[in-house]
């Protein structure tokens, strides 16, 4: 599980609870060794908001990811790992990984319900 510092805000204020609902409308990786762009099956998933510190990733080629809230903004969650970065700017996401070997680029839209 990857564990990631986080800068969060929104629109409207997030809360203990809330669950933002994204679906992928992109979903590529590139590999060094094959040397070849692949595009991956674009999935759904969800941002839950598990307290005022944490928050997961849940579905899709996200599952698992676990982050710690760092602060609350107005408008964006902007999270890190060692090797990868998610943005979240209201509705629009976008998550990137960058190892020795391989890149991974997806962008989704997001909605809170």
């Amino acid at each position: 599980m990857l564990v990631a510092q986080v800068v969060m805000s929104y629109a409207a204020p997030l809360s203990r609870g809330d669950v933002l609902f994204c679906q992928e409308i992109e979903n590529v990786g590139w590999s060094f060794e094959d040397k070849k762009l692949t595009k991956y099956r674009l999935n759904p998933f969800k941002i839950f908001i598990e307290s005022e510190n944490d928050i997961l990733l849940k579905g899709g080629s996200l599952d698992g990811i676990s982050m710690q809230v760092e602060y609350f903004l107005t408008a964006k969650i902007v999270a890190k790992t060692t090797f990868s970065t998610m943005v979240l700017n209201e509705r629009e996401f976008i998550y990137s990984l960058a190892l020795e070997s391989q890149g991974v680029l997806i962008s989704a839209e997001c909605d809170v319900f």
